[in-house]
């Protein structure tokens, strides 16, 4: 499979000291020059940039002007802990933050995949 800029970008600077430290796992990676994946390359992006989103709400939180980011943030988390006393009953609570950052996750990673897909059999 080819690799994307991201990919190639990323095995460029830390290429040798990923295989360094899987060689000292004792794990033997396929391509040792190029170990970092697509995949694994998209993860630490959409990882990137759920962090700046989530730190972008923190810094906007407010009472009394609630910008569309907020409501957006509060729709979801709403229908996490909806969703999670149905399933999970009244001590799902506790696993909220943890439920909504991985939904956030999931979605981001499936919706930059379906555009990597899409554009690459655009081109």
């Amino acid at each position: 499979m080819e690799q994307l800029a991201l990919t190639a970008f990323l095995n460029r600077l830390f290429g040798s000291q990923v295989t360094a430290l899987l060689e000292a796992l004792h794990i033997h990676p396929k391509h040792p020059l190029t170990p970092i994946s697509n995949s694994s390359a998209g993860e630490l992006l959409v990882a990137l940039l759920l962090t700046i989103l989530f730190i972008a709400v923190r810094s906007r939180l407010s009472v009394e002007r609630p910008g569309g980011l907020q409501h957006t943030m509060e729709g979801i988390h709403g229908f996490v802990v909806n969703m999670s006393d149905e399933v999970i009953g009244h001590h799902g609570y506790k696993y909220v933050p943890y439920l909504v950052t991985l939904g956030i996750f999931i979605l981001v990673c499936n919706l930059i995949g379906l555009c990597l897909l899409y554009t690459s059999r655009c081109v």
